[in-house]
């Protein structure tokens, strides 16, 4: 009972997130797709170059890591997370939320 309660606060935190952070979230680690992928898919091809396309996903890069500081954040202030400074740098760094077995739940529905 307590693990569907802490899933079901993890999802509404996660939608607190603004939508195209969700959206990059969704793609990158439901959906396995690459950074340039993501990109076509929500240019939607208002892309004029290959140029503006490294631009983009260089772009969406960086929200996506500053989107899992957000979300980690807000799982570390309502008390559904307590990670250690590795555990950080882990989720900060080059892994995904899925990499992270704690976290795992907040990548479905």
């Amino acid at each position: 009972f307590m693990r569907t309660e802490v899933k079901s606060r993890a999802r509404e935190l996660r939608e607190t997130l603004p939508d195209e952070d969700q959206q990059l979230l969704l793609l990158r680690l439901e959906r396995d797709m690459s950074f340039r992928d993501i990109v076509l898919v929500l240019a939607d091809g208002e892309l004029s170059s290959d140029a503006e396309l490294t631009r983009e996903a260089a772009r969406l890069r960086k929200r996506f890591q500053l989107a899992k500081e957000r979300l980690a954040q807000l799982l570390i202030s309502e008390g559904l997370a307590d990670l250690s400074h590795e555990a950080r740098e882990s989720l900060f760094g080059f892994l995904s939320l899925r990499d992270v077995q704690p976290f795992s739940f907040l990548l479905k529905g």
